[in-house]
């Protein structure tokens, strides 16, 4: 005696088949995207170039204007100037401890890296400034590459938007400081 299947497990076959066809597609998608991803963020402040670097290079006031998300801290010792060997602990509430290391520094610009927190890449930043008119234009650019798996390459796609409010937070709290 022959049993016919029902319709209803035809369905079940044909959904299972098409979601298998659209999960494969979206590994094989993944694996094409880059897992690279650049940000670059501006903003003009009134104020001089001159006072501009002296307020950056004290790392004791980074915690006053930087903004880090997921409820981090800087740990912060007295207040000391920058050297090409200073970096900040970052102390996160949901995950282990990362990292701020100043890599140069100049009058116009310094260069760090991020480690977020421990496993995770650095995270290589630029923060530059110039003479504008009669103040300062601040030029932040992040780049940065994901190292989380498959999915990295769809988080690196949005990175602009995610990172890029961390950044318009920080540059509008460090141009209230300077103004």
């Amino acid at each position: 005696m022959e049993v016919k299947p029902t319709s209803a497990l035809y369905q079940l076959r044909w959904v299972t088949r098409v979601l298998a066809v659209v999960i494969l597609a979206l590994v094989a998608i993944g694996m094409l995207l880059p897992s690279q991803y650049y940000i670059e963020r501006s903003i003009f402040i009134n104020t001089s170039p001159s006072r501009m670097s002296l307020y950056l290079n004290d790392l004791s006031v980074w915690s006053r204007w930087m903004h880090l998300p997921n409820e981090g801290v800087f740990v912060t010792e007295p207040a000391f100037l920058l050297d090409e060997k200073q970096s900040l602990r970052i102390k996160n509430l949901d995950a282990e401890d990362g990292r701020l290391d100043v890599l140069s520094f100049g009058d116009e610009e310094i260069i760090f890296s991020v480690i977020p927190k421990k496993g995770i890449l650095p995270v290589t930043n630029r923060l530059g400034w110039y003479r504008e008119g009669q103040g300062v234009r601040v030029v932040w650019s992040v780049n940065g590459e994901l190292s989380a798996g498959l999915i990295g390459p769809y988080i690196a796609l949005f990175a602009n938007d995610i990172a890029g409010s961390n950044l318009e937070a920080s540059l509008d709290t460090l141009k209230e400081a300077l103004q």
